[in-house]
């Protein structure tokens, strides 16, 4: 690397890295945003029952 020049080309390499990344990962946000809008939100199931309580020392089957 040249001494006058070296710092700046990579600086500006690694800028310019930085920036291609934030745009990368704007576009993929952006088609997570709009995929999940195109679809309509699933009602949500009723829960499963829960167990019955046990007593201490109780042992379940």
């Amino acid at each position: 690397m040249s001494s006058i020049n070296g710092d700046k080309s990579r600086f500006n390499r690694v800028r310019k890295q930085r920036i291609f990344q934030r745009q990368r990962n704007r576009d993929l946000v952006h088609g997570l945003i709009l995929s999940n809008s195109a679809h309509p939100k699933v009602e949500s199931k009723e829960p499963l029952p829960t167990p019955p309580a046990t007593r201490p020392g109780e042992v379940q089957p």
